[in-house]
């Protein structure tokens, strides 16, 4: 071998590897670009998951209160343990609500 065809040799993969690099950057941006529009996809869904579930609990919470308020009127002496129960259950429903991803 003479030392122009090393030399054509060393340029020619010089530039196969330069091609390849570049469709592998093509390639990965593309992947990027994939994996981004799933990101957004995923946190509209969650965001919007997350608004309906806001509403039921906001919901849930005024008819408790409601309940609430009348059992203290009707029946004072109940009153303290419906309002433990409800404590209660607020607080595990807010732990659930926090806890899940």
């Amino acid at each position: 071998m003479t030392e122009a065809s090393v030399g054509q040799q060393v340029e020619d993969a010089k530039a196969t590897a330069e091609a390849e690099a570049e469709k592998a950057a093509n390639n990965v941006a593309g992947t990027a670009e994939q994996v981004k529009k799933v990101v957004v996809e995923k946190a509209g869904v969650a965001k919007e998951w997350a608004g309906d579930r806001a509403g039921v609990a906001r919901d849930w919470a005024l008819d408790q209160s409601d309940v609430i308020r009348d059992t203290v009127q009707t029946k004072p002496f109940i009153s303290v343990g419906v309002s433990a129960a409800s404590a209660f259950a607020a607080g595990l429903v807010l732990g659930v609500l926090l806890t899940r991803n």
